[in-house]
């Protein structure tokens, strides 16, 4: 096993982008001499007649140790090697995650990579080029397919347009070739980069989706403030999206409210947001990553547009996301 190990971390070279090389080495020096160790104690290394002594090691032993105590230097040898690995990768995680400031006294630069590729796997369906990747683009702040990362603020941000300014609508966002029909903002983010985003922010979408489109059930998941954000001449314009929105029902704009982080799911090998490009929903609608928890969610007849709020079709919007205040 020792030399397993050792074997291991030797031709494993894409750890060395990771890893220090100094403590890598460290590493495979301490894998082969617990190697070592195990072989020379090993119970079926024992001797036959009155062979000579095994030279470096001392003289060999007459009786081969018992069999427990073979296996305790094993397991032992074993957690050794993975207490150490664990240790170097979680100090450099802390290292990734809280960069020493530039100037700072004792700063030194953590060695992460300029550009992070998302693994490929059935959760997902890459176009031609695959997924777009993971950029660092300031400390704390990461960017992925046009979705900005703001991991201390706990926000999300990415660029829409403004799809529609009157008329009844489904969804508060979708993307570019989704249900643009019955959709207040359109984008050409990628609902798959949104979702991988959200995660890593830090928040946490539904254990159980709702089970059909318009589900009288109230969807579950993380609170999130939905902002928008636009250009009024030279003025900065911003607002909640819900200001943006009527309840015919109730013959009002809604009120302040927070909206309900579910997250996507996967069905078939595909990811569930991507087929329709459905991102938020205010028809309640599971495989869209963000939905309504009001009572109405389940009613597709009581949403409008509220007309003279909106821009006009096509002002470009910044949409952020962030955790919902007080929640």
């Amino acid at each position: 096993m020792g030399f397993l190990f050792a074997a291991m971390l030797y031709l494993h070279e894409s750890a060395e982008k990771h890893l220090k090389n100094h403590f890598l080495r460290g590493l495979r020096v301490i894998s082969a001499c617990s190697a070592l160790f195990v072989i020379h104690c090993s119970p079926n290394r024992r001797r036959h007649g009155t062979a000579a002594p095994v030279t470096g090691w001392g003289p060999m032993q007459e009786e081969p140790l018992p069999l427990a105590k073979s296996r305790s230097i094993i397991i032992i040898s074993m957690l050794t090697v993975g207490i150490l690995c664990s240790l170097n990768a979680v100090t450099i995680a802390d290292e990734i995650s809280s960069p020493k400031q530039d100037g700072a006294p004792g700063a030194v630069s953590p060695p992460i990579p300029p550009v992070v590729h998302l693994p490929q796997g059935p959760m997902a369906e890459p176009g031609p080029g695959g997924w777009p990747p993971l950029r660092r683009v300031a400390p704390g702040t990461f960017e992925m397919g046009g979705v900005r990362i703001i991991k201390n603020k706990q926000q999300v941000a990415f660029p829409a347009v403004v799809n529609m300014d009157k008329g009844l609508l489904e969804y508060l966002i979708v993307g570019v070739s989704g249900k643009v029909h019955e959709s207040l903002l359109r984008t050409d983010m990628e609902p798959f980069c949104l979702q991988i985003a959200m995660l890593l922010a830090g928040f946490e979408g539904a254990s159980r989706p709702l089970s059909f489109q318009g589900d009288p059930s109230t969807p579950e998941g993380d609170a999130v403030d939905i902002w928008i954000e636009w250009k009024d001449g030279e003025n900065t314009v911003k607002a909640k999206i819900e200001e943006w929105v009527v309840n015919k029902a109730e013959g009002a704009h809604l009120k302040p409210m927070a909206w309900v982080f579910t997250g996507s799911f996967i069905s078939g090998g595909r990811f569930m947001a991507d087929m329709d490009k459905s991102i938020a929903s205010i028809f309640h609608d599971p495989a869209a990553l963000i939905d309504n928890p009001l009572p109405e969610g389940s009613s597709d007849e009581v949403w409008f547009v509220n007309e003279g709020t909106v821009p006009a079709m096509g002002t470009a919007v910044t949409v952020t996301i962030e955790k919902a205040a007080g929640r």
